[in-house]
């Protein structure tokens, strides 16, 4: 145990811990102020006038840059970003919040890219699933939209078991009826107004997690003498061996599981792909995507360095290692500690949870019902089936969190199993946007064979250092870090090995800008392009 008094100054090292009403009573009031200020806001923008159903999936492709920047920032600070990065900080000192912060960074300057590739060529579209279909055909597109609907749902999931642990910790309020209440409060303002509304309260949420997350870290560094905490973390032994070395070897696996991921929930989300199509100009759209990378960057690792590192001084003792950032909060800062980081993991929670039903929406309406179900749906009908997509999806996401509470799964483990789950899609994706070979059988088959060899690896390979079922399910880093590389390798060569064995060959110019994907068709092939 460390000596902690000469480390901080003026602090009870006792539980800090709000009543369970006044959980629910934050909770609820965070919810009602997004949802009372979208109703305001949507009056003022449309007073009253028919709304078209491209400006409620798709803002009507007319939102300036910087509110897209600041959307995709927000957007893109999960719980996790907090939650995760404090936990890597606990375990494995300074390295934690980098990898962390380096390896979820890189991904938003990369899908610049591809940003700017389909606001060009496909400005009219809702879905980057539109272009899969017109090139490849049904299957291929059917695959994908499966694809797309999970990671929305991991994501989402994901965030919310954030917001539950969190308030858990906090409060000690019941999971399950929080794991209730926070979907049904992001789900009430994005049926209202659609992507716009996601777009708008982005913008108050962003500044409540930086408000809070510097007012956290001025709190600390009032209460923190810096030349104790340094010498303190040089002598305290971490999981990865020295806390002050940036060189840590299960530092090194972390930022691999994390690069991969995030990189999977970025290029495999439709939430990214709608911004961009939101944007007013591809240029525009580029420049949001780079300028988001580099903004976004700080949040975690001050975020890491402060909660995870001090933390780790205090000898917090969790249970869960996924809550250090809370725990530390309120060791040190006390009440306000506590409603300070709750306030602001709610924020994350909620901004990444309306992004995520503003993107499912143009799957569903779009993909799944204008394409196979009526082609003929006028705008009214498009916006009907929108707003029950993004209820049925907060429901589905409550059903499932609530069973994974009930497995005693961990964030951390959902954090490291998404790239295993969805990874696969990425390289396919990728190369279909911007290459002219791909074969549509082997497109077809990278994914599920890509995640089909991701799961056998992480199992094969924690069996064979004989975690079992209770092991895999919590620490595993090593298995999920070759379960990512196999999943996306078996997805990549078979994606490549079908392109180089075909002389199906893609001509972008059978895009037409200037009409929507689903009512194009090439070279004589219904809308849509022919199946396998």
């Amino acid at each position: 145990m460390v000596d902690t008094q000469p480390l901080f100054f003026a602090v009870s090292i006792s539980p800090h811990r709000l009543s369970a009403a006044l959980g629910f009573v934050i909770l609820g009031l965070v919810a009602a102020s997004m949802l009372g200020g979208t109703l305001w806001l949507y009056h003022r923008r449309y007073r009253l006038r028919h709304v078209t159903a491209e400006e409620f999936l798709v803002a009507g492709r007319s939102v300036s840059s910087m509110r897209i920047t600041t959307s995709i920032v927000c957007s893109w600070t999960w719980a996790a970003t907090i939650m995760v990065s404090a936990r890597v900080g606990y375990e494995y000192g300074l390295s934690g919040p980098l990898w962390y912060a380096a390896g979820a960074s890189f991904q938003l300057a990369l899908f610049a890219v591809l940003a700017g590739r389909i606001r060009r060529r496909m400005p009219l579209s809702y879905t980057y699933l539109e272009f899969l279909r017109f090139r490849y055909g049904r299957v291929v597109h059917l695959i994908f939209v499966g694809y797309a609907i999970l990671t929305n749902t991991l994501v989402t999931v994901m965030i919310v078991l954030g917001g539950v642990l969190a308030t858990v910790t906090v409060a000690g309020t019941n999971p399950y009826a929080v794991a209730f209440l926070i979907p049904l409060g992001f789900t009430c303002y994005t049926m209202v107004g659609g992507l716009w509304a996601s777009i708008v309260t982005d913008q108050f949420q962003l500044i409540g997690i930086i408000a809070g997350v510097l007012v956290l870290s001025a709190l600390m560094l009032s209460r923190v003498n810096s030349a104790g905490l340094f010498q303190a973390l040089s002598s305290v032994p971490g999981s990865g061996g020295n806390l002050l070395l940036f060189s840590s070897g299960p530092g090194v696996v972390f930022g691999f599981i994390n690069a991969l991921s995030n990189t999977s929930t970025v290029f495999a989300d439709q939430t990214y792909w709608v911004r961009a199509l939101a944007s007013r100009t591809p240029s525009s759209a580029v420049r949001s995507f780079v300028s988001a990378s580099a903004l976004w960057f700080p949040i975690p690792l001050v975020a890491g360095l402060m909660l995870g590192t001090t933390a780790r001084v205090l000898v917090v003792p969790p249970q869960n290692p996924d809550v250090v950032s809370v725990l530390a909060s309120a060791e040190l800062a006390g009440g306000v500690g506590s409603f300070l980081i709750l306030l602001v993991i709610l924020m994350a929670v909620l901004s990444t949870g309306d992004s995520e039903a503003s993107g499912i929406a143009p799957i569903a309406s779009i993909d799944v019902y204008k394409t196979y179900v009526d082609r003929n749906a006028d705008d009214r009908r498009v916006i009907q089936v929108a707003r029950v997509s993004i209820l049925l999806f907060g429901l589905a996401t409550t059903v499932i969190t609530w069973g994974i509470l009930a497995l005693d799964l961990s964030m951390w483990w959902l954090f490291s199993m998404i790239g295993v789950l969805v990874g696969p899609s990425v390289v396919p994706l990728t190369l279909s946007f911007l290459w002219v070979r791909g074969r549509r059988l082997t497109t077809a088959l990278a994914l599920p064979v890509g995640t089909a060899a991701g799961l056998f690896v992480w199992w094969r390979v924690g069996a064979a250092a004989g975690l079992g079922w209770a092991g895999l399910r919590s620490e595993a880093p090593l298995a999920m870090a070759l379960g990512n590389a196999a999943a996306y390798g078996a997805s990549t060569l078979v994606f490549l090995w079908g392109a180089a064995s075909t002389r199906e060959s893609f001509d972008f110019s059978w895009l037409k800008p200037g009409l929507p994907v689903y009512c194009q068709s090439k070279q004589g092939e219904p809308p849509g392009g022919a199946d396998l």
